[in-house]
């Protein structure tokens, strides 16, 4: 996949790396998630915003482009704890009767992360991305370089 930048293109740089970046989801947190807005504690508002946030975030991204490492033999927790924040049953992915499908469409994601993959992990680290991408996005073409 080549993707060539345009002067007119925007770009928002997320680092979910950061240890003060996307928290990891809680009880209360998934909670706030699936209460009705009209029936949220204003905590919970505040928690729901912030995923709606991150959400309408990637719901603008034509392209997703995450450099990221390796840590014992997976993604980084803060990686998941960003998929546990946009991953929103009736906002970006829908149950139906074959399964979650992804709501959001249209998204091009570049992986560069590294090669290896580990005998005995449970997933492998290409595996743990298509599963939070897919859960998500009816993407026409993803691709993961892993370099």
């Amino acid at each position: 996949m080549h993707v060539s930048p345009k002067p007119s293109d925007a770009s928002v740089c997320r680092d979910v790396g950061r240890a003060d970046t996307v928290p990891h989801l809680t009880a209360e947190r998934l909670t706030a998630f699936i209460t009705q807005p009209e029936r949220r504690t204003p905590a919970q508002q505040v928690v729901a915003a912030y995923s709606d946030a991150l959400i309408a975030e990637i719901g603008r991204a034509d392209v997703v482009v995450l450099g990221l490492p390796m840590y014992n033999f997976g993604v980084p927790s803060q990686l998941k704890a960003y998929f546990d924040h946009i991953a929103r049953a009736g906002i970006t992915f829908a149950y139906t009767e074959k399964g979650p499908v992804g709501c959001l469409t249209g998204k091009k994601v570049i992986v560069c992360g590294p090669r290896r993959q580990y005998a005995g992990t449970p997933m492998g680290y290409a595996e743990q991305l298509r599963a939070g991408f897919s859960g998500i996005s009816r993407h026409d073409r993803c691709a993961f370089r892993l370099r």
